[in-house]
């Protein structure tokens, strides 16, 4: 009798192991499920906003297009621009004897820009310049769905970033007209921020610049800056 009590026991022992094995199973599968519900709902999240972010953009490309093709200008007072800093990436040295950017604080709270360029050859008036944005997430900048470009002295006569009105400042381009063998500069430039494309969103940026003489790229110029509005 003793016996089979003993294997009762031990039976009913084996049963509370295995219902307690099956509940921390239980526990452990909901518990995922939890976490992959969570991950599904919010990969699906990002992908509506990233496709928020595509229309907006796509309706945004569209104006701003139309009114460069208008005035080759903008106009803008929604945001606030904080240049950072800017640098010469790259310039083709078979084509350019020197190519320069250099950026410094001025008046303390203003990041102005000096700019020295010397081609070795005729370039005329025919430099053309197409600007991309990268904007600065997860610690990197990723590739930003604005590009846009157009000629360089179309956008100099627009006065586009307030540049002309720069240049006649401080600088010796009096026209937009470049020859071979000759130092041209620009110095103490602060972009007018007025002048730049409307609702860009809040952010940080970077603008890669390519400079290019008909299929010949000339230099890169990249520019770092942010965007902020007044807080409401």
């Amino acid at each position: 009798m003793e016996s089979i009590n003993r294997k009762i026991e031990k039976s009913d022992k084996r049963k509370k192991k295995i219902n307690k094995k099956i509940k921390s199973y239980k526990l452990k599968e909901e518990s995922f499920k939890k976490k992959y519900q969570e991950k599904i709902e919010t990969t699906y999240n990002q992908r509506q906003e990233i496709k928020g972010v595509e229309e907006r953009w796509s309706e945004f490309k569209n104006i701003i297009l139309d009114v460069a093709k208008e005035t080759c200008g903008f106009f803008q007072n929604d945001y606030h621009l904080t240049v950072e800093r800017a640098e010469m990436s790259s310039y083709n040295k078979n084509y350019m004897k020197t190519a320069s950017v250099v950026s410094f604080r001025y008046k303390r709270t203003l990041i102005a820009l000096n700019m020295t360029l010397r081609f070795n050859i005729d370039v005329g008036s025919n430099l053309e310049a197409v600007i991309q944005l990268y904007k600065f997430s997860s610690n990197e900048y990723r590739l930003f769905p604005l590009r846009v470009g157009d000629k360089v002295c179309r956008a100099f006569d627009a006065d586009v970033a307030g540049v002309k009105t720069c240049t006649r400042k401080c600088g010796n381009i009096t026209q937009c007209l470049f020859s071979k063998d000759r130092t041209y500069h620009v110095c103490n430039v602060i972009l007018d921020e007025s002048k730049l494309p409307p609702h860009i969103p809040t952010g940080r940026y970077m603008a890669e610049v390519e400079v290019s003489y008909e299929t010949i790229q000339l230099f890169v110029v990249k520019g770092y800056f942010a965007i902020t509005r007044p807080e409401v």
